[in-house]
């Protein structure tokens, strides 16, 4: 398996912790539709090109995509919080049954403007953006993406 950066390797691993075999991972794939009644391909590759690497965990009939966000430092910016709103929308919006949640990874953090977007669409943030604490290790933060994972378990 192919991972795009080290960050991407970990969360894959701690969801593979907590939900197994049902943990998945793709990179610039377009995305078959479950909406039987119009059996269409929702591609998020295409002008402006966008790289959209899914981390995806299956519960039953809700699905986590994770995006993680891996900038060597730099605070991942609103375009990459609006971009994975557009993504879980669009597979809400065709889904047929499954319920899709969305989170974003990114330890260097976010900048300011990437909390309102997150928050009106429900899209977990990790580290989140309140608190006196804006800024936590590598580590810290893939205990937060396992705590979150944790809490999703029906056990």
């Amino acid at each position: 398996m192919k991972f795009k950066n080290d960050l991407e390797k970990q969360v894959y691993e701690r969801a593979r912790r907590v939900y197994g075999d049902s943990v998945s991972i793709e990179h610039n794939k377009a995305v078959q539709i479950e909406n039987a009644m119009s059996p269409e391909v929702a591609s998020f590759v295409g002008p402006p090109k966008k790289e959209i690497d899914v981390i995806t965990a299956n519960l039953a009939d809700l699905a986590l995509l994770i995006s993680c966000k891996d900038f060597g430092g730099s605070k991942a910016e609103p375009a990459h919080v609006q971009e994975w709103v557009a993504v879980v929308n669009t597979m809400n919006t065709y889904s047929a049954g499954t319920k899709y949640l969305g989170m974003i990874v990114s330890p260097s953090g976010f900048t300011s403007g990437c909390e309102p977007w997150a928050s009106a669409h429900n899209l977990g943030l990790i580290p989140p953006l309140k608190g006196k604490k804006l800024t936590f290790t590598p580590d810290t933060c893939l205990h937060m993406v396992e705590r979150v994972l944790k809490g999703l378990t029906r056990d």
